[in-house]
């Protein structure tokens, strides 16, 4: 009987991989309230951490099919969305679920504090972070469910609102944050970006007349060697900003979009070739010469990487792509053209690996569902939070 309802579960969550990312269910409170607001050609479906929220109801599912116990305790106030390593101090950060950002030094953990001992929960009530990002004066921006993105000088400031206090940049949740070139970038579920200089925010408008994209949200954002933008929507689009007008990296889908699903991070190398992750399973590769997509298969029939979300994708100093999947994997992909299982979901036990990053020497950070850090040290995985 054991073994049937395993069986049993695992096809759920098979269908569940497949369709999630159109799939309506009750959201949480918190999210609930930013994506259902109006605005022309949205829809509460088309939001990328409403997305996350749904699919994150299929935690226990996934626990009973992989015998995950989820239960090693961590210092951490819940789920991590957002990690980013800044080289200035040699410090990953991390932001929750609960609303905090926590700062690793390679000894211990901190909840980031301002300098009146406030931390982020605090000043933003609690809302969960959806953005990470720093500036070249120690400066640290972080953006949340609330809409607003805070500024914080790592030196000791206190925490600043840089949007609007009540509709943050356009009344919608920002998505992601980048620090490209001397700016600030947000992206948002209204599917616009914006541009952070000076203390002003200035748009960078899109092709259709509500000044999106694509009508979806945009969900994530990098830049190439020479500042060019690029952003990856959640019906499944890459575009590029040349500092003047937006123009869409045509996929191979009928709907001209990579495989219809959402992209979720992108990355470039050296060459400016770019690779995207999509909520179908699937990592492209954009070669930079040719002006095309093709698929870098995986070891699923289907050529996904294991027939579950891709979260992030991460490019080492040597140009080796990392990709990081709902189920719990992560996959190393080689010059040879090669997917290999670098940790398999038994060794976290943990659930979805949500964020990865490095630091200056090379070490790898995973980040999961269930608040647990793990770095990757000399070929050994070892728990950190």
């Amino acid at each position: 009987m054991a073994s049937f309802l395993k069986i049993i579960t695992l096809i759920f969550i098979a269908l569940a991989c497949c369709s999630s990312y159109s799939y309506t269910a009750p959201l949480s409170q918190s999210v609930h309230a930013q994506v259902t607001k109006h605005h022309p050609h949205r829809h509460s479906t088309q939001s990328k951490y409403a997305w996350l929220e749904r699919y994150r109801a299929r935690l226990h599912l996934k626990q009973l099919a992989f015998n995950w116990t989820g239960h090693r305790t961590s210092v951490l106030d819940g789920a991590i969305f957002v990690m980013k390593f800044n080289s200035a101090n040699s410090s990953v950060y991390v932001g929750t679920e609960a609303g905090n950002v926590w700062r690793y030094d390679g000894t211990v953990w901190t909840k980031l504090q301002d300098n009146t001992g406030t931390d982020f929960a605090t000043i933003d009530e609690g809302n969960f972070i959806t953005g990470i990002a720093f500036d070249d004066l120690n400066n640290l921006y972080v953006s949340s469910a609330s809409k607003k993105v805070w500024q914080l000088n790592l030196a000791g400031g206190t925490w600043t609102n840089i949007t609007n206090e009540e509709t943050g940049i356009d009344d919608s949740m920002v998505d992601d944050l980048a620090w490209i070139n001397g700016s600030l970038y947000a992206v948002t579920d209204f599917g616009l970006v914006w541009r952070y200089s000076g203390g002003t925010w200035v748009n960078l408008p899109g092709p259709l007349d509500d000044q999106s994209l694509d009508s979806s949200s945009v969900n994530t954002i990098t830049y190439d060697n020479a500042f060019n933008l690029y952003v990856g929507t959640f019906i499944g689009n890459v575009w590029k900003y040349d500092g003047t007008s937006w123009g869409q990296l045509v996929g191979s889908a009928a709907d001209t979009s990579l495989d219809s699903s959402p992209v979720w991070s992108l990355k470039l190398d050296a060459a400016n070739n770019i690779y995207a992750a999509t909520i179908a399973g699937n990592v492209w590769q954009y070669n930079a010469l040719s002006s095309s997509w093709s698929q870098l298969i995986g070891e699923s029939t289907a050529g996904s990487l294991d027939d579950s979300p891709v979260y992030a994708l991460i490019l080492s100093n040597s140009n080796v792509l990392y990709a990081t999947t709902d189920l719990g994997n992560m996959w190393q992909y080689n010059n040879s053209g090669v997917w290999s299982l670098l940790a398999a979901r038994t060794i976290f036990d943990s659930g979805a690996i949500w964020a990865i990053t490095f630091d200056i020497a090379g070490n790898i950070y995973v980040a999961t569902e269930n608040a647990q850090v793990w770095e990757y040290v000399g070929g050994t995985w070892v728990p950190i939070s």
